[in-house]
């Protein structure tokens, strides 16, 4: 897709399809038709990468009309058409999609034929379906893309309504085994009518819409530019091998004569309105299409194939080929079905086939790329943190190198325009970096490193970044309090070590250092503000109601990118929560740092101060710094410094701090669907008219905030409590 963009200057479908020209004739264009293609022959399972898909037959049988016939595999297919009038401009797009898709039609319906589970013979029928569709996008024609969209649309209905009823039948019978279903239309009458209908849509049955789609896909073969007689013999002997497999499911189980297997509990009658209501789609949409158009198709394919003809879709009740074409092959079909017996055995070259190539291809590779990563890691792994550091050292930096060679930035800045009060908090962050490195002590190292935190919250506060300031000084302050709650108290124990190896571990740390700077030297725009950068702030009052801009993009214009980070948050306190051993004792803990009459005292001052500073933030947050997200953290860093100097329960006080996590995600989620019965969509904000005092308007936005202030402060205060938990035991 970036080859894509980059051939013709868009990312948008529409443009492209306008430049088509102009991205055949690209250099780029073969790199990214071949990536392209594989993606989507994978995701919609052509030969050789069709074997995943009956391989994918654990799930129930809605899910696997989910997966195989609805909607998942069908998106492969889908971006193909998509991307038809894109890239379907030159021979290697049609010879291609036209080789691939017939061999897949071709040996889809053999394998499936030669199946004795109903869902895998279903799952090989799809693959050959998917085929059946690959090849017509090649072929390219506009009879052939029309014939292609309803097709897509036919396979569904009747495929999603076959596996539905291949399940249910498994659910009564305890079995999918072809020969062991049978006699089952007297006792399943409401699943018989459905399978007919749907098998017969299979099989292309008139007045089902299969039928019609049939045709449709004959007429797209013999109107094909190249080998359109080959393409229809391939295509009539997938068709009739797919019509016994039709009736495999569809009459086979329910009209094949023998004793019928013991029905288990019959599960809710529920269960059929599924495939039944889209066995009689099928019938409706057939008769409806009789003498008349398809709307749907045909805004689809105007979509496609702008200039193409609009046949009507219809039963031409004259005699042609493309009629002796389907009655041949529903007679081939029927015989099929009926000495199926006969050609299929155990030791069949096709089921050997079908089980174990190209299956057993990927499992060999598999292997290889194991061995390989083996090697790799038999090299890159290691129980020594020193070793992983410098490989991860080195690899940084020499991306970083090629990304800022190749970037060739022009310098936003000069070295000599540093203000007196910024290289005085350079100096202060290297000092606290520095202190932090020949630290002695636990306590001093951490006090030394928030120093050097303290420091870049202070150079932001400089630049102009009084909200980003807020946050990283909160970030800091929280990260001291943190480890000085968890990091147990005494000397650093320091390892000695030969003068070359701390040259060179002094030296690979510099070069990253300098490469991360050079890197975001590099990012760093100069000039004026971006276009976006100004609307986004010109906007920001008007469709926001608040003048904090980033306030505004964080719960209004890309609220849901906040949402999104709310759940990640709660997740990592679960994850944590999940890897901290459970305390063996239900005792209470006392910080050491109880006992620091300093801390203590100070303590008593600050944690009020810091809770009362975390509602001003946010209050104001909309129209001031502030908000949420820091109004949050000020509020943990609150709670922490009280566990730190007095008695706490952790196992008392987790359960509240999730509570607080889950509280503030439903309010989040709240506040968007709010929004959304109010008129808009979901997370647009909606206000109200009135003014309050210092929050300015009050809306959904505002909610949203609250909910991200819960979600903040439950976050860090459960990570808090779950690792003093640790302890207790």
């Amino acid at each position: 897709f970036v080859l894509l963009a980059q051939a013709g200057g868009s990312t948008s479908i529409s443009v492209l399809a306008e430049r088509s020209a102009e991205i055949g004739a690209s250099p780029l264009y073969l790199p990214a038709l071949v990536l392209i293609l594989l993606g989507a022959f994978t995701k919609s399972a052509q030969v050789p990468f069709h074997y995943w898909l009956p391989g994918a037959m654990a799930a129930p049988g809605p899910v696997s009309a989910y997966l195989h016939s609805a909607t998942l595999v069908k998106a492969g297919v889908f971006l193909l058409l998509r991307l038809q009038p894109v890239l379907g401009t030159s021979e290697v797009w049609h010879v291609t999609l036209g080789h691939v898709g017939a061999v897949t039609m071709l040996l889809g319906a053999l394998f499936a034929f030669f199946q004795q589970d109903l869902k895998r013979l279903l799952a090989y029928s799809t693959v050959s379906g998917l085929g059946a569709i690959v090849m017509l996008i090649g072929i390219g024609t506009p009879p052939a893309i029309r014939a292609a969209l309803l097709f897509t649309a036919v396979h569904a209905l009747y495929k999603a309504a076959l596996f539905m009823l291949v399940g249910y039948m498994e659910k009564r019978t305890g079995t999918r085994d072809v020969y062991a279903l049978r006699g089952l239309a007297r006792s399943l009458p409401l699943a018989f009518g459905a399978a007919l209908l749907a098998g017969l849509s299979m099989s292309g049955l008139p007045p089902l819409l299969g039928a019609i789609s049939k045709e449709l896909v004959y007429e797209a073969k013999l109107g094909a530019p190249e080998a359109p007689w080959v393409l229809a013999a391939v295509g009539a002997l997938a068709n009739a091998l797919i019509i016994a497999c039709a009736l495999l499911v569809a009459v086979g189980p329910f009209l094949r004569r023998g004793p019928a297997p013991t029905l288990q509990k019959a599960p809710s009658v529920r269960l059929l309105l599924g495939p039944i209501l889209l066995a009689l789609t099928s019938l409706a949409l057939g008769l409806a299409h009789a003498s008349d158009e398809s709307p749907l198709v045909d805004a689809a394919l105007a979509g496609l194939a702008p200039r193409a003809a609009e046949p009507a879709l219809s039963l031409d009740p004259d005699a042609s080929w493309v009629k002796l074409l389907s009655l041949a092959t529903l007679a081939a079909g029927v015989l099929l079905f009926t000495f199926r017996r006969k050609l299929v055995h155990d030791g069949s070259p096709v089921v050997r086939l079908a089980h174990r190539a190209p299956g057993g291809v990927q499992d060999a590779l598999v292997e290889r790329i194991y061995a390989l990563g083996r090697v790799v890691a038999a090299v890159s792994e290691t129980q020594v943190a020193r070793r992983s550091v410098l490989l991860a050292g080195v690899l940084v930096a020499v991306a970083g190198i090629a990304f800022v060679v190749q970037a060739a930035p022009t310098p936003p800045v000069s070295p000599l325009s540093v203000s007196f009060e910024e290289a005085a908090l350079l100096l202060l962050i290297a000092g606290g970096a520095l202190a932090t490195l020949f630290a002695r002590t636990q306590l001093r190292a951490v006090a030394s490193l928030g120093v050097t935190g303290a420091g870049v919250a202070m150079v932001f506060l400089v630049r102009g970044g009084p909200d980003l300031a807020l946050t990283q000084l909160a970030v800091e302050t929280l990260a001291v309090l943190l480890l000085l709650s968890v990091l147990p108290r005494g000397k650093v124990e320091r390892i000695p070590a030969p003068r070359r190896r701390q040259l060179l571990d002094g030296g690979i740390s510099i070069l990253v250092g300098l490469t991360f700077a050079a890197v975001a030297w590099a990012a760093t725009p100069s000039g004026e503000l971006r276009p976006m950068a100004t609307e986004i702030a010109e906007a920001s009052e008007p469709l926001g109601r608040g003048l904090n801009v980033v306030n505004v993009i964080l719960v209004d214009f890309r609220a849901l990118d906040t949402l999104g980070e709310l759940v990640v948050l709660a997740i990592a306190a679960l994850g944590i929560a999940a890897m901290v051993p459970r305390p063996t004792t239900g005792s209470t803990l006392s910080p050491s740092l109880e006992s620091s009459p300093i801390l203590r005292n100070a303590a008593r001052v600050l944690v009020p101060l810091l809770a009362l500073l975390s509602l001003v933030l946010f209050v104001r947050g909309h129209n001031e710094p502030g908000g949420g997200f820091v109004a949050g953290l000020v509020a943990a860093a609150a709670v922490v410094l009280r566990a730190l100097v007095s008695p706490v329960s952790p196992a008392r006080h987790r359960e509240r701090a999730d509570q607080l996590m889950f509280t503030g995600l439903a309010i989040a989620f709240g506040s968007g669907l709010l929004g959304m019965l109010l008129g808009g969509s979901f997370l647009q904000g909606a206000w109200l008219e009135a003014k309050v005092p210092a929050f300015g308007k009050l809306g959904t936005p505002v909610l949203f905030d609250a909910g991200v202030f819960l979600v903040v402060l439950g976050v860090v205060t459960s990570v808090l409590f779950h690792l003093l938990g640790r302890k207790e035991g």
